[in-house]
């Protein structure tokens, strides 16, 4: 984040800091997924669930990249990135569908679900936080 920030010269207006929220947002929930799934490692269904969880942050860049330049479908980088979004959801959705009578489900994906589905709705926003910018203008000891 640091380098991508500190070079945002090479990349559209403004979206390093977009980027760099996801960045925050994916490492954050895979921490705490990950924590969790240790934390409940005897518990088989908690487990296992939150391990499948895990990988849902880290694909929003590989389907982004997908969908932009590999498919082609996308525009745009911000269409590419609701593309990524919907697709998730759609997955998790379609997963909390099927385990609906599953206790397990209820405390693992829809919390996740709800996490990624207010992620996807703050990356609109986050280019009119002037907090979020001077946080990562710091962080990445860059003076604009």
């Amino acid at each position: 984040m640091k380098i991508m920030i500190q070079g945002q010269a090479n990349y559209p207006p403004n979206i390093v800091y977009t980027l760099a929220f996801i960045d925050v947002c994916t490492l954050f929930g895979f921490a705490v997924l990950y924590i969790l799934a240790l934390y409940f490692r005897k518990n088989l269904k908690l487990h296992s669930r939150f391990m499948v969880s895990t990988i849902f942050g880290p694909l929003v860049p590989a389907l982004t990249r997908l969908y932009l330049i590999v498919l082609e479908v996308a525009s745009n980088f911000i269409d590419a990135l609701t593309y990524s979004y919907l697709a998730i959801e759609l997955v998790l959705l379609i997963i909390i569908l099927k385990e609906r009578n599953i206790k397990e489900m209820k405390m693992t994906y829809v919390p996740f679900f709800i996490f990624i589905v207010v992620q996807h709705i703050l990356i609109y926003y986050v280019d009119d936080w002037n907090w979020w910018k001077t946080l990562m203008n710091n962080f990445a000891n860059y003076s604009p």
